[in-house]
């Protein structure tokens, strides 16, 4: 059995030049300033344009980026082997997803259905793991990208040579991926 594991942080720039647009993601974050988006939008702009320069100064002294992904990699790493290291038969693979920076949440997301739906493509328990991960996932943002990406991960298994069962091409029908 695989499981994945998801780390998520805030994030941070990966570079100087990141440093504005990281701040408006930011502060464009409704989870931060919870206004509409007609003035949450423009607020973010200002204050991520204003704070830019002092901001740079900061991640300049620090080495020109935020060291958040680099530890958040590394205690990923970590944790993966040590969960794997453990003898209970389930393989497990981590995944970092940054609320306000990359790798963002949207992008884990199909990192994360890719490689651990694959095995389902093969599973003749196929419509009911799937039927619980989305019971799982009801609601959450992971929802729609299971959707809008599915037939990327259909492509990527015929890629890999993997067959397409009847159980399979019963659930892509009924979530509208035409089965070949």
């Amino acid at each position: 059995m695989k499981k994945a594991v998801i780390l998520f942080n805030l994030g941070g720039p990966d570079k100087l030049e990141s440093v504005e647009p990281f701040l408006f993601n930011l502060f464009n974050d409704p989870a931060i300033i919870s206004i509409p988006l007609i003035f949450r939008y423009p607020l973010a702009k200002i204050i991520s344009k204003r704070r830019a320069p002092v901001a740079k100064k900061i991640y300049k002294e620090i080495g020109g980026s935020s060291p958040i992904l680099k530890l958040t990699m590394d205690q990923s790493i970590e944790l993966e082997k040590s969960l794997n290291s453990m003898q209970n038969k389930i393989d497990y693979k981590t995944f970092i997803a940054m609320r306000c920076w990359h790798p963002r949440a949207e992008q884990t997301d199909t990192e994360v259905i890719t490689v651990m739906l694959t095995d389902f493509l093969k599973s003749e328990n196929l419509i009911n793991c799937i039927h619980k991960t989305l019971e799982k996932l009801e609601g959450s943002f992971a929802l729609g990208v299971i959707f809008k990406d599915f037939n990327n991960v259909v492509v990527g298994a015929r890629r890999a040579g993997l067959r397409l069962d009847a159980s399979m091409r019963r659930f892509l029908s009924a979530c509208g991926v035409q089965p070949d």
